[in-house]
């Protein structure tokens, strides 16, 4: 979803219930043209919708952000006494166009569509500091951005930067509310872009400690709550970077032992989760990061079927990291020649 908060993974039932919900809120819509409340249910439905369809129809999912900045710009305009509420579904659809231009490799529009975001909801969170939905997006949308600025823009001084700021909202989330699992769930995901950034910079020591925070946080929560796709499949996420940290640092054995504990968890997912593509891409990121490593234990045979699972599994095979899986793979081979 466009704002990466808890899902169950059932891509197919959402896009049935969402569609469900435009129809319904534009009826109201079309009854009740000047009721603020209408436009901006029918904004976000239009949004989570949108989210759902990122990839498998982008040309849909762009046409219904555009409604629903339409919309949401309408309600500001007509309604002041709901301003903060139209600002955040404008920014929120400004977050979900900011996704599809990253997906789609369109990296300066990404940003553009970053910055209308932050800078709208920068305003509603410093005036409704109690806004919880604007601090979270708010948060978001810092990491996000950081997460461009570290690949494929490799600016580590603006990802650090914006890392900070999210990691500092998410902080004053949590004080406010201890028991908050979501504000927990984005913190670890701050953690997890941070803990790659330490690595790009050669802070191997501060990388491993704060990816093991965020293992640590999603560890706990995912015994909580199972169901929990999104945070099931990140956690699987995290094992890879903690195992391609290892790799970095020649420990190979404990490379692998992190990516069998990533292993694992994506065993221990129910059928459908196992359909999800979020489960199927982080599968094939984790026999990606561990072809690499049996390629660099000399493992040779190993090295190719776990290559060979990766691209089954749909991991995308024009991608930098599967190119250089390849070659490592295919130097073995010819080491072992």
């Amino acid at each position: 979803d466009a704002n990466y908060t808890t899902n169950l993974g059932k891509t197919t039932e959402a896009i049935t219930s969402l569609n469900k919900a435009i129809a319904l809120f534009t009826e109201v819509y079309h009854a009740r043209p000047s009721d603020p409340g209408a436009r901006t249910d029918l904004a976000r439905a239009k949004l989570a919708l949108s989210a759902e369809l990122q990839r498998s129809d982008p040309a849909r999912a762009v046409a219904l952000q555009k409604g629903a900045i339409a919309l949401s710009q309408g309600t500001r305009a007509s309604a002041p006494g709901l301003l903060d509420r139209a600002k955040y579904a404008e920014a929120l659809a400004y977050f979900a166009v900011a996704e599809a231009d990253s997906v789609a490799g369109r990296i300066q529009q990404s940003l553009q569509a970053r910055a209308r975001c932050i800078n709208m909801l920068d305003e509603v969170a410093t005036s409704k500091p109690e806004y919880d939905d604007a601090q979270r997006l708010l948060g978001m949308a810092y990491k996000r951005r950081a997460a461009t600025y570290i690949k494929p823009l490799n600016d580590l001084d603006k990802a650090r930067q914006d890392l900070d700021k999210g990691l500092a909202i998410d902080d004053q989330r949590i004080a406010h509310d201890p028991t908050n699992a979501v504000a927990r769930l984005d913190q670890a995901l701050g953690q997890s872009y941070l803990s790659v950034l330490l690595r790009r910079k050669g802070d191997f020591r501060e990388s491993e400690k704060m990816i093991d925070r965020a293992l640590a946080t999603r560890i706990e929560l995912l015994a909580a709550d199972p169901g929990n796709v999104r945070n099931r499949t990140w956690l699987m996420g995290d094992y890879a970077k903690l195992a391609a940290l290892r790799r970095a640092e020649n420990r190979l054995p404990e490379s692998l032992e992190a990516i069998q504990k990533g292993l694992d968890v994506a065993e221990q997912a129910d059928a459908d989760t196992k359909k999800n593509n979020q489960w199927l891409a982080f599968s094939g990121v984790l026999h990606l990061e561990a072809a690499q490593t049996r390629a660099e234990q000399s493992a040779c045979q190993e090295a190719s079927a776990h290559l060979a699972l990766a691209r089954k599994l749909d991991t995308e095979p024009d991608t930098e990291s599967f190119k250089k899986a390849e070659a490592l793979v295919v130097a073995c081979s010819s080491r072992s020649r």
